[in-house]
């Protein structure tokens, strides 16, 4: 019998999308993540927005957007962040900062090859990452396998 701890859960969204959200103990982060939807109230309370303008925004139900500022759900969906952003009235890179601070990351996808940024992203990914001495250690290995065949 599955514990309550570790049932999928199955969300319908407006928008008709679907997401599977596992229940699962509490993040260690949570208590971030409950002071990060304590400032969004906060911030939507003083701007005189009701969560279902919030909700309608970012094309939640009111009761999901209500348990992301409990702190008991989040998203690592930037476009919501962005869109809650521009509904509270904030600067996106404000509340991004904070989500990542909240989170520990944030998923980005790299531009095209050609674009300069691409290149710099993808190395400070690796960075972040802390694989740099995992792809040295195959450099070294791959040269030394080159010099001695």
């Amino acid at each position: 019998m599955p514990s309550a701890h570790s049932a999928s859960v199955d969300t319908d969204l407006r928008d008709g999308g679907k997401t599977s959200d596992r229940v699962q103990d509490p993040p260690r982060n949570l208590f971030r993540q409950s002071e990060l939807g304590a400032f969004l109230r906060n911030v939507r309370n003083q701007r005189g927005v009701t969560q279902q303008t919030v909700a309608d925004a970012i094309k939640w139900r009111q009761p999901s957007y209500a348990e992301l500022e409990r702190g008991t759900r989040s998203t690592e969906d930037l476009r919501v962040w962005v869109a809650i952003a521009a509904t509270l009235q904030l600067g996106p890179e404000e509340l991004l900062r904070k989500v990542w601070a909240t989170r520990g990351s944030l998923p980005l996808a790299l531009p095209p090859r050609e674009d300069p940024r691409h290149a710099v992203l993808l190395k400070l990914a690796i960075e972040q990452a802390g694989v740099d001495d995992v792809l040295l250690a195959l450099r070294a290995s791959e040269e030394s396998a080159n010099d001695s065949g």
